[in-house]
C-alpha cells in the first residue's frame, strides 16, 4: 500500500519479553490525542515469554482487525506482521511486527523491518516496551515545538522513574526547561528516551553509527544535527528494577565499557569528557568485579580486573594489593 503523507509521526517501540508492562505502553499509544495520523511500529524481539500473545489480544480487541481497507496481516521471511487502525482514535495506527528470530542477540538493527511505514513520516517518536507515555497531549505538543523551530533536531521532555521493587516514583530529573548541550549529553542521561522525538530525516544517519548503538550514542548525533530542546514537563515513566539491565551490575559494567567504547569511535570527544566518563565507566567495572567475586564467576573477575587496568593501572594495582590483606 502507498503510505505518502499518509502518517506525520512513527512512534518506533521495540520490546522484548515485556508481557507484563507491555499493555502500558500500547494503552499511552492509544491515548494520544493528535490533529494528525501516526502509526506505532511496535517490533518484538522474538519474546519467550508470552508477550507476543499478550499484544495480538489487545490489537484484537482494540483495533478494527476485519476490515480489509484499513487492515491486514502477512507473513515474511522474517517474521508476521499486523497492521490495523484503532476502533475510536481514528489517527491511530498498529504495526507489529513479529520477529522470529531475536535481533539484539545477533547486534543485528530492527529499524529496517519499519520502512514500509516510516518512509514519509516526518518525525519519529520512541518508547521502549516497558516504558510508557501517561499525557495524552505528548505527541501534539512536540510535534507542535518542532514545526515552530525548524532549528531544533529533536524535542525531549521529562519523566518520572518507576521502581519496580517498590512501586516508588520519582522525577528523571529536576532541570527546568531549556536546550541541552552536546558536551552534557555526552556525560549523563539528561531525559529518559520515552520522552524523544525527532526528525525523521536523521534515521538512517543513526543506523549508520558504528556499534553498540545506544541511547546517548543517538543523542550525541543530533545535537550536532541541529538543537535538542528540553521541557520539564513529565510526560512518560521509565522503569527501572527486575529486567532491566542495570540491576544486574556484571552486565552492567560490560555494558557500559561497550557504550563508552562506541562514543569514541564515533565522536571526537573532548579531553575533559573522556576524563569523567573514565572514572564512571571505572566505578561501573568496580561494582561488578564485587558483584562476580560475591558469586564466585572468576572468568568475570578476571576480565573486569583487566579493563580496570586499562582504565586506571595504578588505582586498580592499589585495590588490588588490599583485598589480599
Amino acid at each position: 500500500m502507498n503510505n505518502e503523507s499518509k502518517y506525520k509521526v512513527e512512534v518506533y517501540c521495540p520490546t522484548y519479553n515485556q508481557s507484563s508492562y507491555i499493555i502500558d505502553a500500547l494503552n499511552g499509544f492509544v491515548m494520544q490525542q493528535t490533529d494528525f495520523p501516526f502509526v506505532c511500529t511496535v517490533v518484538d524481539d522474538a519474546s519467550t515469554d508470552g508477550e507476543q500473545d499478550v499484544i495480538k489480544k489487545f490489537v484484537n480487541e482494540n483495533f478494527e482487525t476485519e476490515d480489509a481497507s484499513i487492515s491486514y496481516e502477512k507473513d515474511t521471511e522474517y517474521g508476521h506482521v499486523t497492521y490495523a487502525q484503532h476502533k475510536t482514535n481514528r489517527n491511530c495506527y498498529f504495526a507489529i511486527v513479529y520477529l522470529r528470530e531475536n535481533h539484539y542477540s545477533q547486534n543485528k538493527l530492527k529499524t529496517p523491518y519499519v520502512r514500509e511505514w516510516d518512509d514519509h513520516v516526518q518525525y519519529i517518536a520512541l518508547c521502549e516496551g516497558d516504558d510508557y507515555w501517561i499525557d495524552p497531549s505528548k505527541l501534539q505538543r512536540q510535534v507542535l515545538f518542532l514545526e515552530e523551530h525548524v532549528e531544533y533536531s529533536a524535542s525531549a521532555e521529562n519523566g518520572l522513574v518507576l521502581y519496580t521493587s517498590d512501586q516508588t516514583t520519582t522525577a528523571f530529573s529536576d532541570e527546568r526547561s531549556r536546550d541541552i548541550t552536546y558536551e552534557e549529553l555526552l556525560i549523563k542521561r539528561c531525559f529518559p528516551t520515552a520522552s524523544v522525538v525527532y526528525r525523521s530525516c536523521y534515521r538512517e544517519d543513526l543506523d549508520k553509527l558504528l556499534p553498540p548503538r545506544f541511547d546517548t550514542l543517538y543523542w550525541a548525533h543530533l545535537s550536532k544535527q541541529g538543537k535538542i530542546h528540553y521541557n520539564s514537563v513529565i510526560s512518560s515513566v521509565y522503569r527501572r528494577g527486575s529486567g532491566i539491565t542495570s540491576n544486574d551490575k556484571i552486565k552492567w559494567a560490560y555494558t557500559v565499557r561497550g557504550f563508552n567504547i562506541s562514543l569514541n569511535k564515533n565522536f571526537c570527544v573532548p579531553d575533559e569528557i573522556n576524563k569523567i566518563r573514565k572514572r564512571d565507566v571505572f566505578e561501573n567495572i568496580l561494582d561488578g568485579l564485587k558483584e562476580a567475586k560475591r558469586q564466585k564467576r572468576y572468568a568475570d573477575v578476571f576480565r573486569l580486573f583487566c579493563y580496570g587496568m586499562e582504565l586506571f593501572p595504578k588505582r586498580m594495582l592499589k585495590l588490588f594489593v588490599k583485598s589480599l590483606k
